[in-house]
């Protein structure tokens, strides 16, 4: 992973806007619709939705974060065990 490691977080939400940033920053494309299209959510504001605490992830939607974020197997484990 190529953001701040996921292992000096203790809230899901932070890391996910830091996570959102650091890619945003790094590639201008990388949208909330974009991310809404390669996790498969059908709301192109689901990801701010989450950040912002207004909605809550399910275990199904942790892995397709995790896969977006492109998380190894530790990571993985560790975030779905912050959500």
């Amino acid at each position: 992973m190529d953001i701040k490691s996921i292992f000096k977080y203790d809230n899901y939400r932070n890391f996910l806007k830091d996570a959102y940033d650091k890619q945003k920053g790094k590639d201008p494309k990388f949208s909330h619709r974009y991310f809404a299209r390669i996790t498969g959510f059908k709301s192109p504001s689901q990801l701010r939705d989450i950040i912002i605490g207004r909605r809550n992830l399910t275990e199904s939607s942790v892995r397709r974060f995790a896969k977006a974020f492109k998380m190894n197997k530790e990571e993985t484990f560790y975030f779905m065990n912050l959500v």
